[in-house]
């Protein structure tokens, strides 16, 4: 009798068992990878247009464009001289939007929204401070740049609750040190 080539019923179950656990056991890996990453690529973005911010305050601050008569507006797009606290700053707020439109930033945007404020001392002994706020629809960012660049995960996974409708320049104050983050 002729034995035949192929895989009987009881090993091909076996087989399938096998992948059907090592897919279980990957998929959690691969979903924190993916989430990691979409964090990656959403800092990155916000990153880029901070390094786009830089460039709008250095161009506009040539200008000399001063407004220090009457209350600035802080959504105008431009530099304004302000005195906090005895310190005298250089400050431009900008939101993604107006990056776009005034083209220092030439990649598609896609659902970002929020604003960048920079506050430039007058003095040399003063240091930048740069506030962000940016969301995606997913996660959020918001505080200090210095604070949160030295955070891995400072992107969070929720979505902008809270922050709907806040994505215009705030009135000028400086921003708070903290960094408001929920993981």
């Amino acid at each position: 009798m002729k034995k035949s080539k192929g895989f009987t019923l009881v090993e091909l179950l076996a087989v399938i068992v096998i992948l059907a656990i090592l897919v279980l056991v990957a998929a959690p890996a691969v979903t924190n990878i993916m989430t990691k990453s979409q964090k990656n690529v959403f800092k990155n973005d916000v990153l880029g247009m901070v390094k786009s911010m830089d460039t709008a305050f250095t161009e506009k601050s040539s200008l000399k464009i001063d407004t220090l008569s009457g209350t600035p507006s802080p959504t105008d797009g431009k530099v304004h001289n302000v005195t906090v606290s005895n310190a005298r700053y250089k400050y431009l707020c900008m939101t993604f939007a107006q990056l776009v439109s005034e083209q220092y930033v030439v990649k598609e945007l896609g659902n970002i929204q929020g604003y960048i404020q920079m506050w430039m001392p007058d003095s040399t002994n003063g240091q930048k401070i740069t506030f962000v706020h940016a969301t995606n629809g997913s996660y959020f960012l918001t505080g200090r740049l210095d604070v949160i660049s030295k955070s891995d995960h400072y992107a969070s996974n929720a979505t902008a609750s809270g922050y709907d409708g806040k994505y215009t320049c705030p009135s000028i104050s400086i921003p708070a040190t903290s960094v408001k983050n929920t993981q």
